[in-house]
């Protein structure tokens, strides 16, 4: 079966942030709780070759597990990404996309909290 992700995201100030958040958790009692926390690790060229070709590639690690992904941004010109998930055991030094050799050049910790609704639908608020 294929899943179709769909984002929608919205920068808010803390305050509103928390405000929105608890205001949908008290809307929602029936969703289940769990918060993670994430280390994405960003792979590229120190000229950001794949940037520049509107590509992302991670190694996104949770709880001791790695796993990478490749994100290609305005796939089909579409302004949707196209997500393809590979294996990988812990951080290598280098990766190599395309005939591109990446090199790690900086990782972002998120807290992530998802309220998930009768398996239905996730609404996540990640925090940096």
């Amino acid at each position: 079966m294929a899943f179709i992700e769909r984002e929608l995201k919205f920068l808010l100030a803390e305050d509103r942030f928390e405000e929105v958040r608890e205001q949908v958790k008290s809307l929602l009692p029936e969703a289940s709780f769990c918060v993670i926390t994430q280390v994405n690790h960003y792979y590229d060229t120190p000229d950001l070759t794949l940037y520049k070709q509107g590509i992302t590639l991670r190694i996104r690690e949770i709880a001791g597990q790695f796993h990478g992904e490749v994100k290609r941004h305005n796939f089909g010109k579409s302004h949707h990404s196209q997500e393809e998930s590979f294996d990988v055991d812990g951080l290598p030094a280098v990766l190599t996309m395309e005939g591109v050799e990446a090199s790690c050049l900086g990782q972002l910790e998120t807290i992530r909290e998802s309220l998930i609704v009768a398996n239905r639908f996730r609404l996540d608020f990640d925090t940096f």
